[in-house]
């Protein structure tokens, strides 16, 4: 159960709630370097980013993933977990 989804949960809970800080950020690019090396301009767009390993990684999509697998997870045991009526819930067969 090591994805890059378990990973990049397990490492935002480490890194928030151990050491009290997510480094990331946001903003809008306006150009990009191409595979040779050279700058060239884009149509400014925002993005949002984290840092692991020295390399940037996109936050919102890494995010959309893990919500992903865990909606994934979350479906599989859904069919065992068993169905408690608690006075004053409103009953939903």
């Amino acid at each position: 159960m090591d994805g890059k989804e378990i990973s990049f949960i397990k490492n935002s809970r480490d890194l928030i709630l151990k050491k009290g800080a997510f480094p990331a950020a946001a903003g809008f690019r306006l150009a990009e370097f191409s595979p040779e090396g050279a700058m060239r301009r884009v149509p400014k767009r925002w993005e949002a980013y984290y840092v692991v390993d020295g390399k940037h990684r996109d936050l919102v999509a890494d995010m959309r993933a893990a919500a992903d697998w865990c909606e994934a997870q979350l479906s599989t045991i859904e069919p065992r977990v068993p169905i408690i009526n608690i006075p004053g819930d409103t009953v939903i067969d």
